[in-house]
């Protein structure tokens, strides 16, 4: 009997080990425990969903993303700008250097690339792109993060026409990024 009881509390704190584990969001907030990484959208017209949600308007085939935020606004019937998390495993001296391993490749994929620098949002340092595509309506921002083994790459994307507007959306929510 006493065997049975430690069994079942040791699958209660196995279990609540494992949920604590993996990143939860509502529609204002996404926190990773085991990144430590907090972001929400207060002060945005923009909710969380996850990467693989289907009712986002945005292709999710990569599944390395952790969330794709959205904006309330639907551009032209069915396009709604995105702030999306990718998290890419590895070890880089720097986020610059990680990007840089990028930039000959976004010509191409169709970008240029608009600007480059070294950035802080939140309590995260990192480099922040700007890119535009060459043959169509798309913009799209980086800030990309080394961390640990690992690179986080957050990517604000719009159309040209609202991308001012979109990216002091994403602004906003990346200011909150708080990772301890």
């Amino acid at each position: 009997m006493l065997l049975k009881g430690v069994t079942i509390v040791f699958l209660l704190f196995s279990m609540s080990f494992a949920m604590e584990a993996q990143a939860y969001l509502t529609p204002h907030q996404y926190y990773d425990p085991a990144r430590r990484l907090l972001i929400n959208s207060a002060h945005t017209q923009w909710d969380f969903f996850d990467a693989d949600d289907e009712t986002s308007r945005t292709t999710a085939a990569d599944l390395k993303l952790q969330f794709v935020a959205r904006s309330s606004d639907v551009i032209d019937g069915n396009l709604q700008p995105t702030l999306t998390m990718r998290v890419d495993g590895g070890r880089w001296p720097s986020a610059q250097a990680y990007a840089q391993r990028w930039l000959k490749d976004f010509p191409k994929f169709g970008f240029d690339l608009q600007m480059a620098r070294d950035t802080t949002f939140g309590n995260l340092q990192g480099y922040d792109m700007e890119l535009v595509s060459k043959s169509g309506d798309r913009r799209a921002r980086q800030f990309i993060v080394r961390r640990p083994n690992e690179i986080w790459v957050f990517t604000c994307s719009s159309d040209n026409l609202h991308f001012r507007s979109t990216w002091k959306s994403c602004e906003k929510i990346l200011q909150t990024a708080s990772a301890h």
